[in-house]
């Protein structure tokens, strides 16, 4: 009992000093404030039309694994960081590649476009809690075949990225399972 009195204070003078940000920002009634993702942004290196159509067959993959996603980010990022992070740099798709996703349900957007907001990935309002979607060819072996990662980023605990082998079959992009971690 005394040492869940000890604790209880604690947590109360930190939240009365305004010390509840564990990174140091501006303390808010709801946790930290929506911000705008604090990286560096540049467009990729342009690609060729198979790049592209294997970067939209990744996307499309993941967004059928996360059915409760309410607004997706997309990231072409080689070496995605912790978005939550203060360092690092993603690359805004073209607009050439965003128009494949016109007919999409849930709404698709840039990476800049993201906000983060209490450990998690949102809208510029606040109010959509979002999915980061990122795309890396790692290198081709073939013509039509790829070592790919590619993976999905919502908060510090929800995050999977997938690495194996993509190939192409009769004009579809075919995931062959390789190794996968979540968070």
């Amino acid at each position: 009992m005394r040492l869940l009195r000890h604790i209880l204070t604690a947590l109360a003078v930190l939240a009365l000093c305004g010390c509840t940000d564990p990174f140091g920002g501006a303390p808010s009634a709801y946790g930290w404030p929506l911000e705008p993702l604090p990286f560096r942004i540049v467009a990729p290196p342009s690609e060729s039309k198979q790049d592209t159509d294997l970067r939209e067959a990744m996307v499309r993959e993941v967004m059928l694994r996360r059915k409760l996603a309410k607004i997706w980010f997309i990231d072409f990022n080689e070496k995605p960081d912790d978005y939550l992070s203060k360092r690092g740099t993603v690359y805004d798709p073209p607009d050439s590649f965003m128009v494949r996703f016109k007919d999409s349900k849930v709404p698709v957007l840039k990476i800049s476009k993201a906000w983060r907001k209490n450990w998690g990935i949102t809208d510029s309002t606040g109010k959509l809690q979002g999915w980061v979607i990122h795309t890396r060819i790692i290198r081709w072996v073939s013509p039509g075949v790829a070592e790919v990662e590619y993976g999905s980023f919502h908060g510090l605990e929800a995050s999977k990225v997938r690495r194996g082998t993509a190939r192409l079959k009769e004009g579809k992009w075919i995931f062959e399972p390789g190794e996968m971690w979540i968070s």
